[in-house]
């Protein structure tokens, strides 16, 4: 799904957050979003999404307006969010629950069942149905979280700073994982990491915003084959590239 995100400004109170932010994601490309701690990376997402009205600017999504309500989009969040009660099963299920109770989805328990056994066995958590958040890994808690949002098939998938709170190797792992399940499905995928390596680790293309109040100051190609060695010179470049885009704005 092509996302135009247009003229986006947004204030809290007297606090300009975003100034006039504008960028395009093409259907099925992997678009990271950096910036400085604090400059509206999570408010600009939330807007994307749907959850949070611009002053001004719009989001469109193929088209059209966005609309939780009508556009299928997935959210995973730098902390895992599941139920400490339900099962690894239970927790996947649960995001289709919520599409069926609040927006009218016309799904049958089967076919729940389908797309949850789909999710999990495509994150790699066959085997950990039974299990309790308590019992599981960080990065395995965060498995759970994109086979949640995976489950209801959506057209774009957002993800602010997932693997944050991670240790590096986990991340690292987690990274690989995430980009084995892109290359198969080809998601449209908007990531934002404050990690400038990360960015450019999984990214196709990075969008740079500034300090508050945030705008876009550069979008870097990332045009690099996968799988990426982080020690080649090519990599190493663009990464300063970005690090200094941020470090003097």
């Amino acid at each position: 799904m092509d996302v135009e995100v247009k003229g986006i400004v947004k204030s809290f109170g007297e606090l300009l957050v975003l100034d006039h932010i504008s960028f395009n994601v093409r259907s099925g490309e992997f678009v990271a979003v950096c910036g400085p701690t604090g400059c509206g990376k999570t408010t600009l997402m939330k807007i994307i999404a749907g959850l949070l009205k611009p002053d001004s600017g719009e989001v469109l999504l193929a088209g059209e307006p966005v609309d939780y309500r009508r556009h299928n989009i997935g959210f995973v969040f730098q902390e895992p969010s599941y139920l400490p009660w339900r099962t690894v099963w239970g927790n996947v299920k649960f995001g289709l629950e919520a599409k069926v109770s609040s927006l009218g989805w016309k799904l049958t328990r089967e076919e729940v069942d389908k797309r949850v056994k789909w999710a999990i066995e495509l994150v790699g958590l066959e085997g950990f149905e039974s299990y309790y958040p308590h019992q599981i890994s960080g990065g395995m808690k965060q498995k759970v979280a994109l086979a949640q949002a995976l489950a209801t098939d959506p057209h774009l998938l957002l993800m602010d700073e997932p693997f944050g709170a991670l240790d590096i190797q986990t991340r690292y792992y987690m990274e690989n994982e995430l980009l084995r399940v892109w290359s198969k499905l080809r998601k449209t995928v908007i990531f934002v990491t404050h990690y400038i390596e990360e960015a450019v680790y999984l990214a196709d293309r990075v969008i740079v915003l500034s300090s508050l109040p945030a705008k876009v100051k550069a979008e870097v190609d990332v045009s690099l084959p996968r799988p990426r060695d982080v020690t080649s010179s090519r990599f190493v470049e663009i990464r300063r590239e970005i690090t200094e885009l941020i470090r003097w704005w």
